[in-house]
């Protein structure tokens, strides 16, 4: 396994307001390493399912 692995990464999540500002930011962490590449692959995959 790569080195890497075992860090999980936190995820910053901005709180808007009804004006649409950011008033604060709020420090969210996955539950696990494997929850932190699921949620990068769906975010992040430019690939077709069938290619």
């Amino acid at each position: 396994s790569a080195p890497y692995s075992g860090f999980v990464n936190p995820v910053i999540v901005p709180a808007i307001d009804g004006d649409g500002n950011i008033t604060a930011f709020k420090i969210d962490q996955p539950n696990s390493f494997s929850e932190q590449m699921l949620e990068y692959s769906n975010k992040y995959n430019n690939l077709p399912e069938v290619n």
